[in-house]
């Protein structure tokens, strides 16, 4: 096992004992449970790599709940994982396959230029734009309306 933190593609040396492991049908008072009083890391549990519920999890816990700790990603989880798990408030992730480690560095080390933590108002804070509404009209301007 290897634990890799996610903003800086960094192999942790000495990682934290996890003090509560969340499964990912935990509900709203696990949720509480691990948030309030909690002495070290929350590690939610991943499955299978097509199982999403996790990172709702951790985007409950630091938005909802206000978890500013250490969130693990474990089980089933692949490189491609990598930016949604930052996105959603996860710190670390602990890699299984010795030899993906390397990918798993090379894609963290990437999208830590990209992605940051998630704001209250993304586009304010990466310095663009909010989306403009799109018009829609009645009728289609190609052709001419007959009356």
């Amino acid at each position: 096992m290897v634990l890799v933190e996610l903003a800086t593609g960094t192999i942790v040396a000495d990682p934290d004992e996890v003090a509560t492991v969340l499964e990912p049908t935990a509900d709203e008072a696990a949720l509480h449970d691990a948030a309030g009083g909690n002495a070290g890391p929350i590690a939610i549990a991943f499955p299978s790599f097509t199982d999403g519920r996790g990172f709702s999890l951790a985007r409950l816990l630091r938005e909802r709940h206000g978890f500013k700790g250490e969130i693990r990603a474990v089980g089933h989880l692949i490189p491609d994982h990598g930016q949604f798990l930052l996105r959603s408030g996860f710190d670390t992730a602990e890699i299984t396959d010795p030899e993906a480690v390397q990918v798993w560095k090379l894609r963290s080390s990437a999208s830590a230029t990209i992605i940051s933590r998630p704001c209250a108002i993304p586009c304010r804070c990466a310095g663009m734009r909010p989306p403009r509404p799109r018009l829609r009209s009645t009728r289609c301007l190609a052709r001419p309306t007959t009356s």
